[in-house]
């Protein structure tokens, strides 16, 4: 495989810091941008950017994350939506494959088994609506390669996430109320890192599921990484701690599709082998 030129949104991201750490490692070019190196609302902002570099590769990791704050804030819906419009016309029109990462919000939650990538899309809030309108825009552009990763729980080190609120909350009190009724694949940065590197070296395109290979509560996930610790946690249905975005129950994705195509190892890590990796810093 050629050295890949790759430009990548959202640079100090939680998710745009690991990967950019792992392309660092292999035989690439890599180009990142912040929103105010490039503003993806901006459609000649992208077109120019793309023109002067012309990448294989067009990794969009900017991306509005404070689901709560969707629910009242427009901009949401522009970025997480409304700006795939133009990039994917952008990236089709200079052949530029695109990857881009959707969630598992897209989806309703009203399901008894891991959800497949065709199971039809019903999101309960408007980050999941933000997030599905920027799928619509990819794959209805004529000529454009892209890769959709639909992943979900994500914490990693260079952003606010439930493993670091968590175990702050933990120090400070001697008891925490977690929610037990939401279901799902804790995923972290690095780890996604790893697997986006996978499937571009692979020359994947098209949607699909990704995570580690089991799924768990968010209790059960705050009860592992917390073992050592003297704080009580208590568990507390979602309808106890009431949020301006609804949160869907059971939304595990299935990543069964990945599995068969990838055939790799990494896709058999768990869930606490990537918290106790994650924990290792502290």
């Amino acid at each position: 495989m050629k050295n890949l030129k790759i430009l990548i949104t959202g640079k100090n991201g939680m998710l745009a810091t690991d990967i950019i750490q792992k392309l660092n490692r292999q035989s690439t070019e890599v180009h990142a941008f912040d929103e105010f190196e490039l503003d993806i609302l901006d459609s000649s902002n992208v077109e120019q950017k793309i023109k002067s570099i012309m990448p294989d590769l067009f990794i969009n990791c900017a991306a509005y994350t404070a689901v709560d704050n969707c629910e009242k804030e427009e901009i949401a819906i522009k970025i997480n939506g409304e700006s795939l419009k133009h990039i994917s016309k952008i990236c089709a029109k200079y052949k530029v494959r695109l990857v881009h990462f959707s969630t598992d919000y897209i989806f309703s939650g009203v399901y008894f088994k891991p959800i497949l990538e065709e199971e039809i899309p019903k999101p309960i809030n408007k980050y999941g609506e933000g997030k599905l309108l920027g799928e619509k825009y990819i794959r209805e552009q004529k000529g454009l390669d892209y890769l959709i990763l639909r992943v979900q729980w994500l914490y990693g080190k260079n952003g606010k996430n439930f493993v670091d609120t968590i175990l702050k909350l933990s120090k400070e009190k001697s008891e925490l109320k977690i929610v037990n009724d939401q279901i799902g694949r804790p995923t972290s940065t690095k780890f996604l890192a790893d697997v986006v590197w996978e499937a571009i070296t692979k020359d994947l395109s098209g949607t699909y599921h990704a995570g580690p290979k089991d799924y768990c509560s968010w209790f059960e996930f705050a009860e592992y990484f917390l073992r050592n610790s003297n704080c009580k946690l208590i568990p507390i249905p979602s309808s106890d701690y009431p949020m301006p975005a609804k949160r869907p129950l059971f939304s595990v994705l299935d990543i069964s599709k990945l599995e068969n195509v990838l055939k790799s190892d990494l896709l058999q890590t768990t869930w606490k082998q990537l918290v106790d990796e994650y924990m290792e810093r502290f």
